[in-house]
């Protein structure tokens, strides 16, 4: 069995409750979203197989990222991974939270979800977040924000700044935080530092 890969790399995770952990991550091609501001091309990939995606993975945390991952059968590709190398990892997998995450529960950690504007920023009712990320592009707003996700995920739910106007993106996700208790302002450490 083979999954589209865009590219695997060790960094640091930039964002969200793993802030600063280094770790390996998979990116994988292909998403059921379009984005305007999406700063990934996860059209261009390389089939591989889970075989090959072992062999590139280091002995460190693993994020499983896109693209959208959801839109393939992550299960065998979990499994090999948590068989590799004796595993002493966390697996974090980073969805857009249009898709169940119920099969994959088992075999990861933690949830990033970061709901989007072209599906009016619903979940499906059987993803389960560990934490929201929403991205600031000057069209979001905390209101769009459902009750019941305020009262399960205060605390952890970031605001991420989109990148095309960033000081103005800043203010809006500072005024947000301010205003609405349980907002974290989020922060791509990667790109101030640098580094992918």
């Amino acid at each position: 069995m083979g999954y589209p890969i865009v590219e695997i790399f060790d960094s640091i995770q930039g964002e969200g409750s793993w802030l600063g952990r280094p770790v390996t991550f998979i990116r994988m091609g292909g998403c059921n979203l379009h984005c305007p501001w999406c700063d990934t091309d996860f059209s261009k990939f390389k089939d591989m197989s889970i075989v090959d995606i072992c062999h590139l993975v280091s002995n460190r945390d693993i994020v499983i990222t896109g693209g959208e991952p959801l839109i393939h059968d992550l299960v065998p590709l979990l499994q090999a991974l948590r068989n590799a190398n004796g595993f002493a990892h966390s697996i974090a997998i980073e969805t857009n939270g249009t898709r169940s995450t119920v099969d994959i529960e088992g075999l990861v950690q933690w949830i990033v979800v970061s709901p989007k504007p072209e599906v009016d920023y619903k979940l499906h009712p059987d993803c389960h977040p560990s934490e929201l990320k929403y991205v600031v592009d000057g069209t979001f707003r905390p209101s769009m924000i459902p009750d019941t996700l305020w009262q399960k995920y205060a605390g952890r739910i970031w605001l991420q700044p989109e990148g095309g106007d960033m000081q103005k993106r800043w203010k809006e996700a500072f005024d947000y935080t301010m205003q609405y208790p349980g907002l974290r302002v989020g922060v791509q450490l990667h790109k101030l530092m640098e580094v992918k």
